[in-house]
């Protein structure tokens, strides 16, 4: 039974590797199909659709055509969301740059004050795209409710962003791995966790 129970073991995680491994593949030839501007963000909400379904149980479905299906509906959408959030990185980075030149930037109320929005931002990146391909909503509501997801399970939250800085640590010191799944395995992780902070919230509303 243990010898059936390890097969079985390995077969299901060789099989998410080379899923993942298909996954990424897409994700990365589609990006650079939009000029990686243009193709980043809805590359990136196609992953995390077909990962949704990985997630909540629903492997038998053909990878391919929900990609593009995703892809291509959500492109228009997507992008435009993405840019504001392209927009405001850049101006996080600026401020950032003009803070950290000054000498007093460790003494700085302001410095402090950037470093915990940076920090807040950071986590609503998180919790955007599978926030996106687990509600429908209009163009706007997605910051809220994002905004919201990332805070309602701190502890959650807090593991995310550990696996999330574990998994890019690992592939740092061995990024012969990238190209195959690097995206796709931190993308399933962060959907993974963000899945478990849905069903919570969904059971909150339902008692209420």
């Amino acid at each position: 039974m243990e010898i059936k129970g390890s097969s079985d073991l390995l077969y299901r995680i060789s099989d998410l590797i080379m899923r993942l491994v298909y996954l990424n593949l897409l994700w990365t030839v589609f990006t650079l199909l939009g000029f990686i501007v243009f193709g980043f963000f809805p590359a990136t909400t196609a992953m995390f659709a077909v990962l949704k379904k990985w997630v909540a149980g629903d492997t038998e479905f053909l990878v391919f055509p929900v990609f593009w299906k995703t892809y291509k509906s959500e492109f228009q959408k997507v992008n435009g969301l993405g840019f504001v959030l392209l927009l405001f990185s850049i101006i996080f980075y600026v401020d950032f740059k003009i803070i950290s030149s000054n000498e007093l930037f460790s003494q700085s109320f302001i410095s402090g004050s950037l470093i915990v929005l940076l920090f807040i931002f950071s986590v609503f990146c998180l919790y955007f795209f599978p926030v996106y391909v687990h509600f429908n909503l209009p163009f706007f509501q997605y910051f809220r409710v994002t905004f919201f997801m990332s805070f309602i399970s701190p502890l959650r939250t807090l593991i995310m962003l550990a696996v999330t800085v574990g998994l890019l640590y690992l592939l740092m010191i061995n990024p012969g791995y990238i190209p195959f799944f690097g995206v796709s395995a931190i993308s399933f992780a962060m959907m993974w966790i963000s899945n478990k902070v849905f069903l919570r919230f969904q059971q909150r509303e339902q008692e209420v």
